[in-house]
């Protein structure tokens, strides 16, 4: 990993990806969840129990993140987060 990648995540301008901040944490022997921002919080909860309880509550159609087939990506991660947060729930 470059330093301009680590200055970029230090400085806010790129998000660290879920599997590099795992990785990053375990390098510098710290816990993992002081890198993570909103999107891997929702990765570690794990997403797809996640999922499951979100759909229940708001009763939502069955989708595929849910049986954890295919894992979100950040952008379509950060429409269903405004849509969850404007239903009046948390993501994580």
């Amino acid at each position: 990993m470059s330093e301009t990648t680590i200055l970029n995540y230090e400085l806010g301008y790129m998000p660290i990806a879920y599997d590099k901040a795992k990785r990053l944490a375990k390098a510098l022997e710290i816990d993992e969840k002081l890198l993570f921002d909103d999107y891997c919080r929702f990765l570690d909860y794990p997403f797809q129990l996640r999922c499951k309880e979100l759909r229940s509550e708001l009763g939502l159609t069955y989708g595929t993140w849910e049986c954890a087939a295919v894992r979100p990506g950040r952008e379509p991660f950060q429409k269903f987060a405004a849509f969850i947060t404007s239903q009046g729930k948390e993501v994580v």
